[in-house]
């Protein structure tokens, strides 16, 4: 329970929108000779397996290592992930309380106009 707490502790003080993505890309990276070498049958024991796995990662550390990897991103995608799940951008190391003002956003679609029908 004190792992839990450190985590949501740690997850409010970084207050970055898009590091949860990071967190879970680490623990995907974490588990990925597990995920490839498993049988379609077996993949979602594997899945729990590693979800459960999670409770032995110091909070601290799979914070830094989300870090890295938001740091690694190349720009351009982390522009496209706060316009996906969002309708706006700014970037992962700014701070921010609330987004810029704008028009709203069409969502998807407005990235891909080819989608538009």
């Amino acid at each position: 329970m004190d792992s839990l707490f450190s985590f949501w502790d740690l997850y409010l003080l970084y207050d970055e929108p898009l590091l949860h993505h990071f967190i879970c890309l680490h623990l995907l990276i974490r588990g990925e000779s597990l995920i490839l070498t498993a049988s379609e049958a077996t993949l979602p024991v594997v899945l729990q397996q590693l979800a459960a796995s999670v409770e032995d990662i110091n909070p601290v550390t799979l914070f830094k290592e989300a870090r890295l990897l938001a740091d690694a991103t190349p720009r351009s995608f982390v522009s496209l992930l706060e316009r996906a799940c969002w309708g706006w951008g700014w970037g992962i190391n700014e701070k921010v309380s609330a987004p810029p003002a704008r028009e709203p956003s069409l969502g998807l679609a407005s990235l891909v106009p080819s989608l538009v029908l």
